[in-house]
């Protein structure tokens, strides 16, 4: 036993790894050791690979145009796993576990980081749609690994490393700029910020940082040559700080959505997700859940009483390293700033969680001072907070890929007779959870949040593709249409009309009669083949509402 324990003490970075890993995985298989399929999932990891030509598809479809290392590792690393995906979210897990604990490293020496850091980047609960869901934490959770890497490396060349260092820092720069654009900005940013550090110290080896020019200048001319064309070939509009129009209406409508994701989303995925985590816990009798989040924290928190004193202010100061944190997580996220259409959904937080961490780290060891054992303390419970609040996203994942699938497989069959043409489904709406977290954007939202995304699923189910364009008429959202998707869901321009039964997961017929038009306006109503009444829908002002009947 001795020995055991001299083993892990002497061990003790490898240890606390494993033990990261063990708690990044055990919030996603809360219900079970499967994983839920989500939105753009079908189409990357199923239909994509069933290309017949990788080659043709990424020309056809302009993958290489941004972010082109990403559907190379969809192809060739995640989709094989398509039948298994679980195995891709613990692969996901790890090498989350391994960025988290290679930016600890060299933060511990730089800033005295403690393990809070690599507590509350692993686990924090408003991560979740970025380090679970397959299409985004392929790219997100893949690109903070390889600047981790490129990280570390980087600082043991600096330190007087071989030349072998140098390579992989450079390598793995250039997979870090070729997976997303917010680490692109991470990436490059963690790069300047050490050259100035390493200038700072007279540390020659800083002219290795150079090679970051060269990157960025490879990423933009690959993209350029080898993205031009396709039908994603232009997926970036940039807004210039130099117009009217950003001051008066991009920035603050930005600004909104960036505040929702991390105020608002990181408070109710917390707060409201402990509470219904520790709900589901008991409700769903998975007690076992709790001991493992209990024991894994208790193991955490024996790994950081035996750490080494790590006070802060090694090489930087307190007063540069918050300066330094909020660079690291302001930067990533404010780039949306600066493009047309703004979408920031509650993955983007995830790159601007290195600075939020360093930060969060810093407030508390300058709160607890050398108080190691309370710091210790305070860092497993929030370990076993965050793990309970995450039960709760896993749950809301797993409950609308259920019905996602009910519907998917509904009219995958209706598919099979319908032919060529329009379907509109009434009542399939874009969330199927009476309650979760926090509903923002496309956070679990079901496939029939677009047709885009339910065709995929529903060409995934079939193995082949289908003839009818089916749409999905959300009686969820008022107006349900307006401005840019009127043509594809304005009611008369359907050739049949059904309405989804979610809790009886059937499909209704309907027959439509038009009870008003004056030429500008009109209203439907929507009957079942009964005679009763199902829904009105009424066109006004190029709106689109759906009423559906009190039966």
């Amino acid at each position: 036993m001795r020995k055991i324990k001299d083993f892990i003490i002497s061990h003790r970075d490898l240890m606390l790894f494993i033990c990261i890993v063990f708690m990044i995985f055990l919030r996603f298989v809360f219900c079970g050791f499967s994983y839920a399929y989500q939105g753009d999932d079908y189409i990357q990891y199923h239909n994509y690979p069933s290309s017949q030509s990788y080659i043709k598809l990424i020309k056809q479809e302009g993958l290489f145009s941004s972010r082109p290392l990403a559907i190379i590792l969809d192809l060739y690393i995640f989709a094989p796993f398509w039948d298994n995906m679980i195995l891709a979210v613990l692969l996901i897990s790890v090498l989350y576990g391994a960025s988290a604990m290679l930016f600890y490293k060299v933060f511990r020496r730089f800033f005295g980081t403690g393990v809070f850091f690599v507590v509350f980047y692993s686990l924090l609960p408003l991560c979740f749609e970025g380090t679970y869901w397959i299409s985004a934490s392929s790219r997100i959770v893949s690109g903070l690994f390889f600047t981790a890497v490129s990280l570390f490396a980087l600082v043991k060349f600096a330190d007087g490393g071989c030349a072998a260092l140098a390579a992989l820092f450079v390598i793995f720069q250039l997979l870090s700029f070729a997976v997303y654009e917010q680490i692109f900005i991470l990436s490059f940013l963690i790069c300047i910020i050490f050259a100035v550090i390493f200038a700072l110290q007279k540390n020659k080896r800083a002219y290795i940082t150079l090679a970051s020019l060269s990157n960025a200048a490879i990423y933009f001319v690959f993209t350029l040559v080898f993205g031009s064309d396709g039908a994603l070939s232009k997926r970036i509009d940039i807004v210039s700080p130099f117009t009217k129009y950003f001051w008066s209406t991009q920035l603050e409508y930005a600004s909104r959505q960036i505040g929702a994701a991390f105020i608002k989303g990181g408070t109710l995925t917390l707060v409201k997700g402990f509470y219904r985590g520790i709900k589901l816990i008991f409700s769903e009798k998975n007690f076992l859940y709790l001991i493992a989040a209990i024991a894994l924290s208790a193991a955490l928190l024996f790994l950081i009483k035996r750490s080494e004193n790590t006070a802060f202010g090694t090489e930087i100061k307190p007063v540069f390293t918050v300066l330094i944190a909020l660079m690291l997580a302001i930067a990533p996220a404010a780039a949306f700033i600066f493009i047309g259409n703004t979408w920031f959904s509650l993955r983007g937080t995830v790159p601007s969680m290195v600075g939020a961490s360093l930060l969060f780290d810093l407030i508390l060891r300058l709160i607890i001072k050398n108080k190691r054992i309370v710091s210790s303390c305070i860092t497993a419970v929030f370990a076993l907070i965050f793990i309970i609040a995450g039960a709760s996203e896993t749950y809301d994942y797993h409950q609308s890929y259920k019905k996602d699938t009910a519907a998917i497989n509904a009219l995958a069959k209706l598919s099979e007779t319908a032919g060529n043409v329009r379907i509109g489904i009434i009542n399939l709406n874009s969330t199927h959870l009476s309650d979760q977290n926090y509903l923002y954007h496309e956070h679990i939202t079901g496939v029939t949040e677009s047709e885009w995304a339910l065709r995929g699923a529903i060409i995934a189910t079939t193995g082949s593709e289908i003839k009818p364009s089916i749409v999905p008429l959300d009686v969820l959202n008022f107006p349900f249409y307006h401005g840019w998707n009127e043509s594809i869901k304005r009611i008369d321009g359907f050739d049949r009309l059904y309405f989804w039964d979610e809790k009886a997961e059937t499909l209704y017929p309907l027959y439509t009669e038009k009870t008003s038009d004056d030429g500008e306006n009109f209203v439907y109503e929507l009957y079942f083949p009964s005679g009763e009444l199902c829904a009105t829908v009424t066109h006004e002002n190029g709106y689109g509402y759906i009423t559906l009947a009190q039966n």
